[in-house]
Order: C-alpha cells, then sequence, then structure tokens
C-alpha cells in the first residue's frame, strides 16, 4: 500500500556493479546515509520491495 505513495521506508537500492557478487540490497536510511554510493564507487539504483523480492525468488 504504502510503496504506491512513495513512502521511503518501502524503497530499496543496490548497486548494479555489485548485486551478482555480493547481493547487499540498502533500506533507503543505509542508502541516504551513504550518499547513494557503494563502497565500490558505484552508484545505488532505487527499486521497489516488490523488485527486490524478485530479486531473491529466483
Amino acid at each position: 500500500m504504502g510503496e504506491r505513495f512513495g513512502r521511503k521506508e518501502m524503497r530499496f537500492f543496490t548497486c548494479t556493479s555489485c548485486f551478482e557478487d555480493y547481493k547487499v540490497v540498502y533500506p533507503y536510511d543505509s542508502a541516504k546515509d551513504a550518499d547513494f554510493t557503494c563502497r565500490c564507487g558505484g552508484k545505488l539504483e532505487r527499486f521497489s520491495r516488490y523488485e527486490a523480492m524478485l530479486l531473491f525468488n529466483q
């Protein structure tokens, strides 16, 4: 429900460079604290809770 309205707690982020190797997903607050930048220097990409669930159910 909240996802449709863009609530921050329903947003997730991942680094497209690192995800295949490490499978790290950041919640909004953690991504914001890191200035939306991964430890590898890549930019964190936003996706929804539903998309996050799909990533781990493949």
